[in-house]
């Protein structure tokens, strides 16, 4: 199956859009309600944007997954120059991983919203793992 190239550019500048709200909302939200935000508010800000803005923008809905995911490593990379590859290849495998699960719950269940739903609960339980055993 091959991406046509205006596939390629709507799942990127979706990415990017994705990518520069989210960050925005999750500061807002870490500041004023603190860190349990990462584990239980972040996934549903993050997987219902990347997924809105794909399906606005007609983007391939894997592929914006997995491009937000370049764009976090990018900033975890800009941001966190000690850990920050390790955080940026994390986030790449995390996000394809998130949008495979959005992507597969659309297929067998042709519902965007339990594909998000599944995108949502995979990221919960990977930022749960995340912040109990390598976040010290």
């Amino acid at each position: 199956m091959s991406i046509p190239l205006a596939g390629i550019f709507a799942s990127l500048a979706a990415s990017v859009i994705a990518a520069a709200a989210t960050l925005l909302v999750n500061r807002l939200a870490l500041r004023f309600l603190g860190t349990g935000v990462i584990i239980w508010l972040v996934p549903v800000v993050e997987e219902v944007t990347k997924t809105s803005v794909a399906l606005l923008w007609h983007a391939p809905l894997l592929i914006t997954h997995i491009f937000f995911g370049a764009v976090e490593a990018v900033y975890d990379m800009a941001t966190s120059p000690e850990t920050g590859m390790v955080a940026g290849l994390l986030s790449v495998f995390g996000h394809a991983l998130f949008g495979y699960a959005v992507v597969l719950g659309l297929a067998l269940f042709d519902s965007i919203l339990i594909g998000a739903a599944a995108g949502i609960l995979l990221h919960i339980l990977w930022n749960g793992v995340v912040m109990k055993f390598v976040v010290r």
